[in-house]
């Protein structure tokens, strides 16, 4: 190999070991990108419209009720409930309540009253 060869055969050795240094495999790729984005949902239900059975309890009246609702879930927690009138509890009114691994959540909205999600899976 003559000089020009060498310094060649050096050069894109490097560019190559540069491109490769950093980068995992490509499963270790996804899980990052996957973590990253919050679709790791180690509660087992997938982000969108999920049916729900709701327990309600009014403190103030005693009012006790069970629906079957329409929730909404991002990243393992209910952000809103909508109810068959087409009215809903959203970020207004309630806070995000995490999904524990059965598919309950415990929501108490700004009004005192509370909700037991389950979800149906």
């Amino acid at each position: 190999m003559n000089g020009k060869s060498t310094i060649w055969a050096i050069w894109l050795t490097f560019l190559l070991a540069c491109q490769n240094a950093g980068t995992g495999t490509e499963s270790e790729e996804k899980t990052q990108a996957t973590t990253e984005s919050g679709d790791d949902n180690n509660c087992g239900i997938e982000d969108g419209t999920q049916s729900a059975t709701v327990d309600y309890y009014n403190p103030q009246t005693g009012y006790t009720a069970t629906y079957s609702l329409d929730v909404e879930i991002e990243n393992c927690q209910v952000v809103q409930i909508d109810f068959n009138n087409g009215g809903y509890l959203d970020g207004d009114h309630i806070e995000p309540a995490e999904i524990d691994e059965s598919g309950d959540a415990s929501i108490e909205d700004d009004w005192g009253r509370s909700f037991e999600v389950h979800i149906q899976k």
